[in-house]
C-alpha cells in the first residue's frame, strides 16, 4: 500500500505496475504446502517495479499469456515442495553484497547507478521517453495490475477503472478488448476457477454459484458456461 502512495504521489500510476513477493506468499483457496504459491515466493519481501509500456507489448507479442500462470503453477508443482523449500532458504542465507567484488569497484558500480538516477531527474529525453504511453496503455497496466492482486471480471475490472481511477468509459472499454483478446482475462474461465473453488472450499451447489457470477457482473451465458 505504501508502494502504491508513492506511486499516486509521483504521478506513476498507469506508468509503473507493481509486482510483490514474500517468503510467505499464498494464493488464495490453495494450501500453505502448495508449491504453486513458490511462483510468487522469494527469499525476502520483494517489490517488482514494471514500465507499463513494457507489459503491454510483452502480453502483446506472448501468443497465448493465459495459460503462463498455470504452466508455471505445474512446473513448480512437479518440481516438489521439499526441493523448492530447500532452495528458498539456501537463497535467504546468502549474502546480499558479493564478497569479490573489491572496495573501487562497488565504488564505481554506485557511481554509475547515481549518475543514471540523476540523468533520468534531470529530465534526459531518453529517460523520459521510457515512460510515455497511451491512455489505453496506462489502463491496460491497471488491469494487470488489478488482476495482479486477484482474479476479476470485467464487469468488475471496469468499475474499477472507471470509479476508482476514474478512466473514460470507451479508454476502459478498449483496454479490456485488447486484454481479454490476448487472452490474459476472460470471464469464462473467471467462473470456472470460481465454481470450482466454492465447490471444493466451501461445497456451494451449482445455483448459490451462478448467483454469485451475476452478482459480480457476470452474465448469465457465461456463468452457465
Amino acid at each position: 500500500e505504501r508502494c502504491e502512495e508513492i506511486l499516486d504521489q509521483l504521478d506513476l500510476v498507469g506508468y509503473i505496475q507493481l509486482a510483490t513477493f514474500h517468503p510467505h506468499y499464498q494464493f488464495e483457496g490453495e494450501e500453505v504446502a502448495d508449491p504453486g504459491s513458490y511462483t510468487n515466493r522469494s527469499p525476502y519481501p520483494v517489490v517488482h517495479l514494471l514500465r507499463a509500456v513494457d507489459v503491454s507489448r510483452a502480453v502483446d507479442a506472448h501468443p497465448d499469456t493465459e495459460t503462463i500462470p498455470s504452466e508455471n503453477v505445474e512446473k513448480l508443482r512437479t518440481i516438489g515442495r521439499e526441493k523448492l523449500y530447500d532452495n528458498l532458504q539456501t537463497m535467504t542465507q546468502l549474502r546480499i553484497e558479493d564478497p569479490s567484488e573489491n572496495t573501487s569497484d562497488r565504488a564505481d558500480r554506485l557511481a554509475r547507478a547515481k549518475a543514471a538516477v540523476e540523468k533520468a531527474a534531470a529530465g534526459d529525453a531518453i529517460a523520459k521517453s521510457l515512460f510515455e504511453t497511451t491512455e489505453v496503455d496506462r489502463a491496460k497496466s491497471q488491469v494487470l495490475r488489478f488482476l495482479n492482486y486477484k482474479p476479476r471480471t470485467r464487469s468488475e475490472l471496469r468499475k474499477k477503472l472507471i470509479d476508482d481511477k476514474l478512466y473514460d468509459p470507451d479508454v476502459a472499454d478498449e483496454a479490456l478488448d485488447l486484454v481479454q483478446e490476448a487472452g490474459v482475462q476472460s470471464d469464462v474461465d473467471y467462473a470456472e476457477q470460481f465454481g470450482r473453488m466454492k465447490w471444493r472450499t466451501s461445497k456451494w451447489a451449482p445455483a448459490q454459484i451462478r448467483s454469485e457470477l451475476k452478482r459480480k457482473g457476470m452474465d448469465e451465458r457465461d456463468a452457465r458456461e
